[in-house]
């Protein structure tokens, strides 16, 4: 999955990608398709990711500007899982923020969780080893960690309780609130693939069948910096 992913990563930062849709099509199937699991830890937490509308009705956040970055930042740790939708209007001098959180949705069967251990694999295969050693493999059972991974699709609603325009350095607060309902179908720590599920409650800002590819903006400017 890895080249697969990589060529998608390079047709999205590319600046005639509307011109590979096909070909970008192809990819986001064969990586959705795959199935994969991943850590949330380090695909859905980090800087801000920047969106392509792969398929599906165009979102409001995708009509405001004019061409700038528009896109994502997850926060997802142990003591706090929140997002920052970002849409510049006229580059960053002028553009839109949601902020809200995010929780795993536990009334779908979505999104399995597996424990993964850390350890030597070798120790595990082989019986008469693990007998014979058992003093050694009990000492390093208890140092290993244990890896917490998600297998897509995995589903969360999001819900978002305010919003800003930020406008030449100065922020006026503006009434956005709502409930999104994400669906990841794909995740790396450079490329995420997401879907709507359902529409959000105000549905001009996203409808059922959306799917989106993000790419963590670092690929794209490195100056970027965290939104805060």
């Amino acid at each position: 999955m890895e080249e697969t992913s990589n060529k998608l990563v390079e047709l999205l930062l590319s600046s005639n990608n509307n011109n590979n849709q096909q070909q970008i099509q192809s990819l986001v199937d064969t990586l959705v398709g795959a199935q994969v699991s991943f850590d949330p830890k380090a695909c859905l937490d980090g800087p801000l990711y920047f969106s392509r509308v792969v398929e599906g009705p165009s979102p409001l956040w995708e009509r405001l500007g004019l061409g700038g970055i528009q896109g994502q930042q997850y926060v997802y740790n142990d003591k706090e899982q929140s997002v920052i939708n970002y849409a510049e209007i006229l580059g960053n001098a002028f553009h839109v923020r949601a902020y809200g959180t995010y929780e795993r949705d536990t009334s779908t069967s979505k999104g399995a969780q597996i424990s993964i251990e850390k350890g030597d694999k070798n120790t595990s295969n082989n019986s008469f080893l693990n007998g014979l050693f058992s003093a050694f493999n009990t000492q390093k059972s208890s140092s290993s960690s244990s890896q917490e991974m998600l297998q897509c699709p995995a589903d969360f609603i999001v819900t978002v309780t305010k919003g800003s325009i930020v406008l030449l350095g100065g922020t006026i607060d503006i009434p956005i609130q709502g409930t999104g309902y994400l669906r990841v179908l794909y995740a790396n720590p450079q490329l995420r693939i997401f879907v709507s599920p359902k529409s959000t409650t105000d549905d001009r800002w996203e409808k059922a069948g959306l799917m989106v590819a993000q790419v963590c903006i670092d690929q794209k400017d490195s100056n970027f910096g965290i939104l805060t």
